[in-house]
């Protein structure tokens, strides 16, 4: 997501950096790889549900795993956190009451800006709240049944933050990586001028 461009190594502080202070260039990375992983976590929280139409609370905090030069790492991971979201929670689903008598005609969900049909599903509210529930049915077509006779219930779910966050449907990672570059670059360009401050280079 994040590269050492041209131009950045033509900027005149860090083609000083380089060339006096060599040895702090890991120490620059270090900080300026895990300054632009937070922004990164922080635009991929935001974005996520916006872009996928779930409420924020359904997108939990994100979690950045940082780079460490004393431990040879110099990249560093974002992921987000939050489990499966329920497909009653996105935007656009319809229709969305309950589906009383005969429970045909599905149901449509509103996923990343694109409508979704989900033929056999239907709105029913259960001891666990309002959701868009299927029928299970075993390999003859029939449905499935509990002890008391009732119909087996699966409640449909899409799947989790971090993998909706990595989705080519929405490209949530080509969007941030601009600002996520930026604020790399600048913490890199103000890390190697705090150095060359720091160590009296010339």
């Amino acid at each position: 997501m994040i590269n050492i461009t041209s131009e950045l190594l033509n900027n005149a502080t860090i083609q000083r950096f380089i060339q006096e202070t060599p040895e702090r260039f890991n120490d620059v990375i270090e900080k300026s790889v895990n300054r632009a992983a937070q922004k990164a976590a922080q635009l991929a929280k935001k974005l996520t549900p916006t872009e996928w139409g779930v409420k924020k609370e359904f997108v939990k905090d994100s979690k950045v795993t940082r780079a460490d030069k004393r431990r040879g790492y110099l990249d560093a991971r974002v992921s987000l956190g939050g489990l499966r979201t329920p497909l009653i929670r996105f935007e656009g689903v319809s229709p969305r009451t309950p589906m009383t008598g005969k429970t045909s005609g599905g149901v449509s969900v509103m996923l990343a800006g694109t409508q979704q049909r989900f033929k056999h599903a239907f709105i029913a509210q259960t001891k666990s709240g309002l959701g868009v529930f299927e029928r299970l049915v075993d390999s003859s077509g029939k449905t499935k049944k509990t002890s008391s006779g009732k119909d087996k219930l699966r409640q449909l779910s899409t799947t989790t933050a971090a993998k909706m966050a990595k989705s080519d449907k929405t490209n949530i990672s080509e969007k941030i990586t601009p600002e996520v570059q930026g604020t790399f670059e600048k913490s890199f360009v103000s890390e190697a001028a705090t150095w060359l401050n720091v160590l009296g280079a010339k």
